[in-house]
């Protein structure tokens, strides 16, 4: 199944997905869950009872990102010599109600997972030479769900194509 279509959603309903796993296990410092971990559980309680997708938005850095995935899988395969295929929704083996989109099958054991960040965020994940906290449970969970055995984060922007940093 193609991601972000009638079917994508339909697989994700009501489901925790890999991109927010890092809000299912976030606490605050007296081992409280956070805001995001409220809001999440909220928005999938939600989606159970009514059986349909609860209120969402795509932000301009969200659609930004969405136009680029492409791309980046493109210049990904080209530089690595890799054939990537794109994935749906990935059921976890032993979790019911919980699930991944992976950007991307690489060969028989690996994933990809893009960003496509706006320039000056796609700058800092260089300056940083860090993988946020958050896309790092992402993969993880990605490959729980895959069974692969690596994945490689792919931050993209292509202003910066052809420069050192692209």
């Amino acid at each position: 199944m193609e991601q972000r279509t009638a079917e994508w959603f339909q697989a994700r309903l009501g489901k925790v997905t890999a991109s927010n796993v890092y809000n299912v296990l976030s606490k605050i410092a007296k081992g409280l869950p956070t805001s995001k971990y409220e809001d999440y559980k909220i928005k999938l309680i939600t989606e159970r009872l009514i059986e349909g997708i609860s209120q969402s938005y795509i932000t301009p850095a969200m659609q930004w990102g969405i136009e680029h995935e492409d791309d980046a899988l493109k210049v990904y395969a080209f530089i690595y010599d890799a054939e990537v295929t794109r994935c749906g929704f990935i059921q976890h083996p032993t979790i019911k109600m919980a699930g991944a989109s992976p950007g991307g099958f690489v060969g028989d054991d690996g994933l990809v997972e893009v960003k496509c960040p706006q320039s000056t965020t796609h700058l800092r994940f260089f300056m940083d030479g860090k993988i946020k906290p958050e896309y790092i449970a992402q993969m993880q969970f990605q490959m729980a769900c895959t069974g692969r055995k690596w994945c490689h984060f792919i931050s993209y922007n292509p202003n910066f194509v052809g420069r050192s940093t692209g």
